[in-house]
């Protein structure tokens, strides 16, 4: 008796899920397609005023972007903080460090 009120409340539940499941499908799909109507109508517009869309541009128009420098290029090999030492954590001493630490790191 125990068992089959098991089995009813576990089927209960997966029919809940797979409502909720068809739920979410059912949605995404209905968005997808509102969102697609308006694309649509946008492009339409577009076109009966004699404008381009992005998809008759194509690729006519290169775009340029720019390039920020690293942090590493601000300073040459000799210049650069961490090679100068001043990024060491301070109050451990190396010796300390030599030892916790392999020397072929």
């Amino acid at each position: 008796m125990l068992l089959l009120a098991y089995e009813a409340i576990v089927r209960e539940q997966r029919m809940r899920t797979e409502t909720s499941q068809a739920k979410r499908e059912t949605r995404f799909y209905l968005d997808t397609v509102d969102k697609q109507k308006e694309v649509s109508a946008i492009t339409e517009r577009k076109r009966k005023r004699g404008q381009e869309t992005q998809e008759e541009a194509g690729s006519s128009k290169p775009r340029h972007f720019r390039q920020r420098k690293t942090v590493a290029s601000y300073w040459s090999d000799e210049e650069h903080p961490a090679k100068k030492g001043k990024f060491r954590s301070p109050g451990v001493p190396t010796s300390l460090l030599s030892q916790v630490l392999p020397s072929d790191i």
